[in-house]
């Protein structure tokens, strides 16, 4: 099994060498299929910084989370799923009412999303099924007529369990100013982690009380 491991990371350190001539090849070719397409420059500007943020950030290590996981066994990649995500769950006050292992369980269920800069997350009046973590990047949350803003989120911050819990519409508009990454739970992936657990439904029944 060991030597199993580090001949994968040997192919998977070999393969980063030639990854930047790769992304170089493949800016070009999203370059070409935009302008074939005709697409206007200011979303061509806005596809390519994305895309040279997502790719850069990839060239940084040799190996990412994805080809990391694959390494491991279910139980070790459960637990480091557990630990990666289970911290931004236990320090979000409205989770407080739940257990420990109901929490741990319910990192399962959570979903990586992106979002560029100026991209909208949601809109106030938005019905929304969601909460969000900020695993990294920066969110503007703010009223829109007239423009007041409420708040600035960053790293480890959440936003959105109003709409998850109350089950109202979104009071307030969010939007990505960075480039962000978030760690998302929706309704029905909370419904789902509450069906192996009765304690948590009589939480949950509470939270939207």
């Amino acid at each position: 099994m060991f030597a199993y491991v580090v001949g994968s990371i040997g192919d998977i350190v070999s393969k980063s060498s030639n990854y930047s001539e790769k992304l170089r090849q493949q800016m070009i070719s999203i370059t070409t299929f935009l302008q074939q397409r005709r697409t206007p420059k200011e979303i061509q500007l806005k596809i390519k910084r994305y895309l040279q943020h997502v790719m850069g950030e990839k060239t940084k290590l040799p190996m990412d989370e994805k080809d990391m996981m694959d390494l491991l066994s279910t139980p070790l990649r459960d637990e480091l799923l557990i630990y990666f995500h289970g911290s931004m769950i236990q320090g979000c006050a409205i989770y407080d009412d739940f257990s420990i292992d109901f929490l741990s369980y319910l990192t399962f269920f959570l979903r990586t999303e992106q979002f560029s800069v100026g991209d909208t997350i949601f809109e106030e009046r938005d019905s929304g099924s969601k909460m969000f973590f900020v695993v990294r990047g920066h969110v503007l949350i703010y009223l829109k007529s007239p423009l007041v803003v409420l708040t600035e989120l960053r790293e480890d911050s959440y936003f959105g369990e109003v709409a998850l819990f109350g089950r109202k519409p979104r009071t307030a508009c969010a939007d990505s100013v960075a480039f962000t990454e978030v760690l998302s739970i929706s309704q029905s992936g909370l419904n789902k982690a509450c069906e192996n657990f009765p304690q948590a439904k009589v939480a949950m029944h509470g939270k939207s009380g």
